[in-house]
């Protein structure tokens, strides 16, 4: 599905006002990215993948309109990869929410304590 780099050029011309004139609907703040309220598989609906390969802004317009606009950190709470819970070892921050519930340190001293053959995963 490439496109010419002319519509590669205006693409990107309009993720870039778009990105300037746009806040996180939950907090907000910018840079914003792209949450889709009911995801549909595959990649090509990604709104950065179809900028990057220069899809006409036609298409990139009806694919924002199945999007809201957040923030990574946002984003990551939407996506369930972020947690406000805190480490189920060490009451730590978690950033990535599928570690077990806990922290990266905790997670890998987990890691080197149960042997491959014994982790329940």
């Amino acid at each position: 599905m490439p496109y010419s780099q002319k519509h590669q050029a205006k693409s990107r011309a309009f993720a870039e006002k778009l990105a300037m004139e746009t806040v996180c609907v939950d907090c907000g703040a910018q840079p914003v990215e792209w949450h889709h309220v009911e995801p549909k598989n595959g990649r090509w609906n990604e709104v950065s993948f179809l900028i990057a390969r220069g899809a006409p802004v036609a298409r990139i317009e009806t694919e924002l309109a199945r999007c809201v606009p957040v923030c990574r950190a946002c984003h990551m709470l939407r996506d369930g990869r972020r947690s406000d819970k805190p480490c189920a070892a060490c009451d730590g921050p978690v950033s990535d929410n599928r570690r077990r519930g806990m922290c990266e340190s905790c997670y890998r001293k987990w890691l080197r304590s149960h042997p491959p053959e014994t982790r329940d995963l």
